[in-house]
């Protein structure tokens, strides 16, 4: 089900920016039903490549952010994700968990961004963390994790 809210006249936007939103989200919708349809299937559909589930990590609680990178570097796509005090990478094809960071910054951690920060060929992660959904004056950080040679190995955070 997909609920929409709408905005009281008085917020940030403007009319016509709402009914671009709404025309937008309507428009959605009606290409995912006419994908899902049976009846509106199309040639390319047939083509389509069908998707399975696969458990990556049943114990990681609450994923805050989920990235997809080649971390290590062999030309195959590793996922990355984060919890409220954890941030490891799953190694492609077997889903090795790899640790990176845990506990060493406030709780908790809500984004992620990958990406060569330093320049030296090994992706690093740009973390923010310390986020308190009651505190509207101060709080969060943004972190760098600098990967190590070995990617398997802890990361410094900077």
């Amino acid at each position: 089900m997909i609920t929409l809210q709408a905005w009281p006249p008085d917020t940030w936007m403007s009319k016509r920016s709402r009914l671009f939103g709404v025309l937008a989200i309507a428009l959605c919708a009606c290409s995912l039903a006419f994908l899902w349809n049976g009846a509106g299937a199309a040639p390319w559909q047939a083509a389509m490549p069908r998707l399975v589930e696969q458990v990556v990590d049943a114990n990681i609680g609450i994923g805050y952010g989920v990235a997809v990178a080649d971390i290590n570097r062999d030309g195959k796509a590793d996922i990355v994700a984060i919890n409220a005090t954890q941030v490891a990478w799953y190694e492609n094809p077997a889903w090795k968990k790899h640790v990176v960071m845990d506990g060493l910054t406030k709780k908790d951690n809500v984004c992620l961004a990958v990406h060569d920060i330093d320049g030296d060929g090994r992706l690093d992660l740009a973390l923010g963390a310390e986020w308190m959904p009651t505190n509207t004056e101060t709080g969060g950080s943004l972190r760098w994790l600098r990967q190590p040679e070995d990617a398997a190995k802890r990361w410094e955070l900077c």
